[in-house]
């Protein structure tokens, strides 16, 4: 049996490799290889309880709700994408308004 040890997030890992024990057993059990932006959510909030039926594999946005997570606030770069140019130059002006940079 492969030895492993407590990360600092209290998260089991393999000694050898450093890669999550949950993670790969959703991997083996769930979802083959490469599952990317998934996440592994532990059902009873055991970290340590890596057993495949504790396991649900989730989007980070479905991770972040089973935990009352709100969404992370957009970053500028994402406001300029998603709003356009237009949109963060009034985001700029609103800004420096509010901290009564004119």
């Amino acid at each position: 049996m492969a030895e492993t040890y407590e990360d600092s997030n209290g998260y089991l890992r393999y000694s050898d490799s450093d890669r999550l024990i949950h993670r790969v057993v959703a991997q083996k059990n769930f979802h083959g290889e490469g599952f990317g932006n998934f996440q592994v959510h532990h059902i009873d909030r055991n970290k340590k309880n890596n057993y495949p039926g504790n396991l649900q594999v989730v989007t980070p946005q479905e991770h972040r709700a089973i935990h009352g997570i709100s969404e992370p606030p957009l970053s500028l770069m994402d406001y300029i994408v998603g709003f356009g140019v237009l949109a963060f130059i009034v985001y700029v002006v609103i800004m420096l308004i509010i901290y009564r940079v004119f």
